[in-house]
């Protein structure tokens, strides 16, 4: 990622994998829809988009604070935002 603005290549390589995680996202948040996991009025791009940068910043924050507390707060607060109702337990809560 840090080079990928440097180099073509590599900004060809990254785009493409984001655009992959991102179609993933959208596929299942499409079928979270389906299945009512997840809200009806959201839109399954935003909230792929949305989780594709949930990802990336807790790989970021996993490399220079690596609390699993806090990287599970996080989590559980991005599940929050899909209208999932209550946050599942974790296995450190169970």
């Amino acid at each position: 990622l840090e080079v990928a603005p440097h180099d073509p290549g590599i900004a060809d390589v990254v785009a493409e994998r984001m655009g992959e995680l991102e179609s993933f996202f959208r596929r299942r948040a499409i079928a979270c829809q389906q299945d009512g996991t997840i809200a009806d009025d959201v839109d399954p791009g935003d909230v792929a988009r949305s989780l594709l940068t949930t990802v990336m910043g807790l790989r970021v924050l996993a490399r220079g604070f690596p609390d699993r507390a806090v990287l599970e707060g996080a989590a559980r607060h991005a599940l929050r935002t899909l209208g999932t109702g209550k946050p599942q337990q974790t296995r450190s809560e169970t």
